[in-house]
């Protein structure tokens, strides 16, 4: 399915992570989407960052006390289909940004245009 398909759907989580994340700054977000097959949710807990953190062996820690391992600014690929229960389903892609050379990590659109595909097949 490529994420051009109205099949497609697209869920940002907002966590409060670095300052500037806060419920204002998700709500304005997600009021400026223009795409309805996309969905917001506000994760004040982090528990999904938290979930995520070691299946993904991710990069990053929260810069609270202790800096555990936290997955966030992340994008995550699911097979059509899939459902989620107690424990999150493992996704069959994840990207985590890369150095842009701007100042900025920044996603690769063709890593993510690769990823949505490989995971349609």
């Amino acid at each position: 399915m490529a994420a051009s398909s109205p099949e497609a759907r697209f869920s940002f989580v907002w966590q409060p992570v670095i300052p500037s994340d806060d419920a204002a700054a998700a709500l304005a977000h997600a009021r400026a989407e223009t795409d309805a097959r996309a969905r917001h949710y506000w994760d004040t807990d982090l528990a999904l960052g938290r979930a995520y953190a070691e299946p993904l062996a991710t990069p990053f820690t929260s810069d609270a006390p202790g800096g555990k391992p936290l997955a966030w600014d992340v994008v995550l690929v699911f097979a059509p289909g899939t459902r989620w229960g107690e424990t999150p389903p493992l996704p069959q892609a994840h990207l985590f940004p890369m150095e842009s050379g701007k100042g900025a990590p920044a996603f690769s659109p063709a890593r993510l245009r690769e990823a949505i595909e490989r995971s349609a097949k």
